[in-house]
């Protein structure tokens, strides 16, 4: 009992750091809001654009969990198909090829504003440029270095790991190109075509895993999300006719990076 304690304790204290910083941004925003100079009696709030944000979000929403379902399902089918020791190894792999996930999001944050207020074709390609070669500027020293990194900070018994991460990595030049077109569909409203081709993504990504996970392991999770991210992001824009410029726009970063 009281082990069980000790454990939840830790857990309980990550909750309330969790809430605390949700408080204290938001206090924050609040304070600048009002260090500018705006005055919350100054809201109004009208029905009409109101029901206007619920039909353009909700597919968000959906956008948001299928995501979240194929970049975590891989470990679950892991675990049911081969078991929690590959998932363990499995776990290290995407844990490193996270790292650099705060670089696109970064990214996003600073030209994000620049692209809504100029929406136009060789900014866009421009974004897209820089986020393919942050693509690849992580993949190829992470691909040269997986298996020392690995076994330097994990040991020889996550030796496997290497390959698994070397796969994953490669994935992230993907989800770069995802983040930026989720940005461009954002601007221009295509919530639903959004939602579409995530959820494509998905059912691609369980039909990849049944497939690779009890012939590969882990190694066949790896290469299953790299499919699926190249999908979401690149192939599908080529199941829809708006999203071919955008298809066109992508292929030409992928071959032709630029930091600026």
């Amino acid at each position: 009992m009281a082990r069980k304690d000790a454990l939840l304790a830790p857990l309980t204290a990550f909750a309330w750091a969790a809430l605390a910083e949700v408080v204290l941004g938001a206090a924050g925003l609040l304070a600048a809001y009002r260090i500018s100079g705006q005055h919350l009696k100054a809201w109004r709030c009208t029905m009409l654009m109101a029901k206007e944000l619920m039909r353009d979000s909700w597919p968000l929403l959906l956008t948001d969990i299928v995501m979240l379902s194929y970049r975590r399902i891989d470990q679950v089918m892991l675990g049911e198909m081969v078991g929690s020791s590959e998932v363990g190894i499995y776990a290290v792999a995407v844990m490193l090829a996270e790292v650099w996930c705060f670089l696109p999001m970064a990214v996003t944050s600073s030209v994000f504003p620049s692209v809504v207020e100029a929406l136009f074709q060789d900014r866009l390609q421009r974004y897209y440029n820089l986020m393919s070669f942050l693509g690849w500027a992580v993949a190829l020293p992470v691909t040269l270095a997986a298996n020392w990194a690995v076994a330097l900070f994990f040991g020889p018994s996550y030796s496997m790991a290497g390959p698994m991460l070397t796969g994953l990595i490669w994935g992230g030049l993907f989800l770069n190109l995802s983040i930026a077109r989720s940005s461009f569909l954002t601007i221009m409203n295509w919530t639903r075509l959004h939602f579409i081709t995530d959820l494509l993504g998905c059912l691609l990504n369980v039909a990849l895993n049944l497939y690779l996970i009890p012939r590969y392991g882990g190694v066949g999770a790896a290469f299953a999300s790299i499919a699926t991210y190249w999908f979401v992001s690149h192939g599908s824009c080529y199941l829809f006719r708006p999203l071919v410029p955008t298809g066109n726009m992508l292929t030409r970063a992928l071959f032709l990076p630029k930091f600026w």
